[in-house]
């Protein structure tokens, strides 16, 4: 078991000695908490994504909700440690922890930023305040910041995930949306 420091995530240069299915974990203040997921990069780097918070089961749940509309496609960004969503050069959605350093409310929260229409987000930071924040660096008016370690209903989290690639999806010019719904 190899034991990673604090951070937002650890980037390993190639997989040799690496056992995918051995457990990772991290060390903060003294207690130990499971990566979440591994994910192979494309020079055959691993990429070990560490949260803080608690597990997260629904997780994988969620990316395969994101990438289940057409033309959906993620990819990693680097510089920032955060797992982007695009449909047609467009992003809808990103994952990732923020900074220990960021500004209260954000500061270490494992976040799934989403566009949504301004009204629901409305309604929505009513209902949940704790856990549907104004989007991280990105327009608050337009996009929401779901903290992933609340105990947000699932059904909720989909509705919001399929929210955002609509509104994206419907921006985009009428060719590309023709073309990705033939995909």
């Amino acid at each position: 078991m190899r034991k990673l420091g604090y951070g937002r995530s650890l980037v390993c240069g190639n997989a040799r000695g690496v056992d995918l299915a051995d457990s990772v974990e991290l060390l903060d203040e003294g207690e130990a908490r499971r990566v979440v997921n591994l994910d192979a990069a494309e020079d055959d780097g691993v990429v070990a994504r560490v949260y803080l918070g608690r597990e997260h089961g629904d997780l994988s749940r969620i990316d395969a909700r994101l990438l289940s509309r057409p033309g959906a496609t993620k990819a990693l960004h680097e510089k920032w440690g955060w797992m982007v969503y695009w449909v047609g050069g467009k992003q809808f959605a990103c994952e990732f922890v923020a900074s220990p350093d960021a500004k209260p409310p954000y500061e270490g929260r494992h976040l799934l930023s989403l566009k949504c229409d301004p009204d629901r987000i409305l309604e929505l930071r009513a209902e949940y305040p704790d856990a549907v924040l104004p989007g991280y660096y990105s327009d608050g008016r337009t996009w929401i910041s779901l903290d992933l370690d609340a105990d947000l209903p699932e059904g909720l989290m989909f509705d919001l995930c399929d929210m955002s690639y609509d509104l994206v999806f419907s921006k985009l010019p009428k060719r590309v949306q023709r073309e990705l719904a033939s995909e």
